[in-house]
């Protein structure tokens, strides 16, 4: 008999998967609480950084809010959100539990869209939970103002308020 060696290889596949959240912050304090509902039907995308050839990814909407990806390649990524009409993004970063708090920007993101804060990155097999966009209304407030003002007669007409006018 002739022994013969089988050597097996792994390919490293990746299975990285990206679960988000997209909510309406009723009481604009930058956390998801319970009972506040999500958005859904938003545009979502998972978008390569510069020096990363992997396609953009656009989430698959989940209903209630959530919007997921899967098969993720390795690689640095911003996630974008598109944001609601009326809306804006709540406060970021607040509180010590990045699962419930807000990770959405308007700073540096494309028009219509709030950007993550920080970039993704993806090294291996994982499941990224962590990064959720909190909106609250653009609240418009009226102004109001007073207009002072006097009429008078000009009598000699060169356009002032003369003693006797």
């Amino acid at each position: 008999d002739v022994l013969r060696a089988i050597n097996t290889v792994n390919v490293g596949v990746v299975t990285s998967s990206l679960s988000t959240f997209a909510w309406n912050d009723l009481n604009s304090n930058g956390l998801q609480d319970p009972g506040e509902p999500g958005y859904s039907g938003l545009t979502v995308q998972l978008v390569p950084v510069s020096g990363n050839n992997n396609p953009t990814l656009t989430l698959t909407d989940g209903g209630s809010g959530t919007y997921t990806a899967t098969g993720i390649g390795l690689g640095q990524y911003n996630l974008i959100w598109a944001v609601p009409a009326g809306s804006k993004p709540t406060l970021l970063g607040q509180g010590i539990n990045a699962g419930i708090n807000s990770d959405a920007t308007l700073t540096g993101a494309p028009s219509g869209f709030a950007i993550s804060n920080t970039t993704i990155s993806v090294t291996g097999n994982s499941s990224i939970t962590t990064f959720d966009a909190g909106f609250v209304p653009i609240v418009v407030t009226p102004t109001t103002a007073t207009v002072i003002s006097t009429a008078w007669n000009d009598a000699n007409g060169n356009g002032l308020l003369d003693n006797g006018e």
